[in-house]
């Protein structure tokens, strides 16, 4: 229901109302555009991973689509209301089922479980060994970051 009121009810009426310019970009898309509907190349901007501030205003500030605009906007409300609204109206209950935890022995659902074999932890540790070289493949070979950036993200995350 989400999807189709912004998809055919908010950005239709968007695009034609011309709100935000949106008639100078396509109507459905996840490219940036300058402010007279040119792609805007990131490329161009940046030089080994930082802003030329010359070229920047040269191209101009960078737009995106009304699709894009709306989507991103409306998941940014949507989880702040979804965070707030369960803190509201919920956090008691949580609290209480937390604390209940505690001292509670086995749930229904932790004796279902034990039916299943354990994932052993080397799984885990190779899966994130994986994608970590992965990642630093992926930022070093395109270029996006020096692989000393992918693992201080993963110093920072955890």
């Amino acid at each position: 229901m989400g999807f189709f009121v912004i998809a055919w009810v908010m950005v239709p009426i968007a695009y034609f109302t011309n709100l935000w310019e949106a008639q100078r970009f396509p109507i459905l898309t996840a490219r940036l555009f300058t402010t007279e509907g040119d792609p805007f190349s990131s490329k161009y901007v940046l030089e080994n991973g930082t802003i030329n501030m010359t070229k920047y205003h040269e191209q101009g500030p960078l737009r995106i689509s009304t699709f894009f605009a709306l989507t991103y906007g409306i998941g940014f409300a949507g989880l702040s209301s979804m965070i707030t609204h369960t803190w509201l109206y919920h956090r008691h209950k949580l609290v209480a089922q937390w604390k209940q935890s505690r001292t509670q022995a086995e749930d229904i659902h932790h004796k279902l479980m034990q039916a299943y074999p354990e994932v052993p932890d080397w799984w885990y540790g190779g899966l994130f060994v994986l994608m970590t070289a992965v990642g630093i493949f992926t930022c070093e070979y395109y270029g996006y970051m020096p692989w000393w950036a992918v693992l201080l993200a993963i110093l920072i995350a955890v």
